[in-house]
């Protein structure tokens, strides 16, 4: 019983189906050859939803159920949700040290962008004391010394924009 589906950036067709529990991934271009000699599509890819297990009460031992009548492309909620978020590490480096420099790898379509923040101390505890410093790409970084460094980065996209950034990669450059 499907009750959604939704196409990917890669032209695959994806259903949820609420009877079954499951989600499928359909190739439109494999399968049997249709009328005019159109492939008919298959599935490539079933993705078991599982049981609510790791749920307690009501909810314990429930199948998924996937219901998407409504969005399942996130539509909705992608216009309605904040427009920025962020991903946040602490890297442990051992040994105190004055932290050189940061290069990432990403793409920004338009009307968006990224930040790349940083901050450094010795100990851990110590890190939601300190400020965050705005980091330039490949830029010699100041005042930024300890044993733990913490990088936030942050993406944004402007209200009612559909485009997102990514970040691909980033790398810790220590002297």
């Amino acid at each position: 019983m499907p009750t959604g589906l939704a196409v990917d950036c890669n032209g695959k067709i994806w259903v949820a189906n609420l009877e079954t529990h499951n989600a499928m991934r359909i190739n439109p271009n494999a399968g049997p050859q249709g009328k005019n000699l159109y492939p008919i599509g298959a599935v490539d890819l079933t993705v078991d939803l599982g049981t609510g297990a790791q749920h307690s009460g009501v909810w314990a031992n429930r199948r998924a159920d996937p219901y998407a009548y409504s969005d399942m492309t996130g539509f909705v909620t992608l216009g309605s949700t904040l427009s920025s978020g962020s991903w946040t590490f602490v890297h442990d480096e051992g040994v105190t040290r004055a932290w050189n420099r940061l290069t990432w790898s990403s793409y920004t379509p338009s009307y968006t962008y990224m930040s790349v923040q940083a901050r450094a101390a010795n100990l851990v505890t110590d890190l939601p004391n300190l400020p965050f410093q705005t980091v330039l790409y490949n830029q010699q970084m100041t005042g930024v010394s300890g044993r733990y460094l913490e990088v936030r980065v942050t993406l944004h996209r402007q209200a009612l924009n559909t485009s997102t950034p990514r970040l691909y990669s980033l790398t810790v450059h220590a002297p």
